[in-house]
């Protein structure tokens, strides 16, 4: 993953701190339980700033397939950033293979009839 930021600037020392915290030492701290069953084999060395920066990604890069667990990061980046989920959502949704993920977001709610979400204006 790169180690640029996708939805929202990282602001402040605290904040920093925190996205550039290990995901894998967060979920083993927060979720012992669930970290007995599905802890092994996970990527030691992903941020929180890393799964920002490429959240259509989180999958691969934190190497499982749990959809909690990835519910769990991206509502722990909104808490850290104090931003709305959509901001990690959407691009997890729209992103990748070097897609224009506001662009892929807007067109989709545009065909739906929907509003567009705030984070996917250009």
């Amino acid at each position: 993953m790169k180690k640029t930021q996708n939805a929202c600037k990282v602001i402040g020392t605290e904040t920093q701190k925190k996205m550039n915290r290990s995901v894998f030492n967060w979920y083993k701290e927060n979720f012992p339980n669930d970290f007995e069953f599905f802890g092994k084999g996970l990527n030691k060395e992903l941020t929180f700033a890393d799964v920002l920066a490429e959240p259509w990604n989180f999958y691969e890069a934190f190497n499982t397939a749990e959809s909690e667990i990835r519910e769990w990061v991206f509502t722990e980046i909104t808490n850290i950033q104090g931003f709305d989920y959509d901001n990690v959502f959407l691009p997890w949704v729209y992103g990748g293979n070097g897609k224009d993920w506001k662009a892929e977001c807007r067109a989709s709610y545009a065909e739906k009839g929907m509003a567009i979400p705030a984070c996917a204006v250009a």
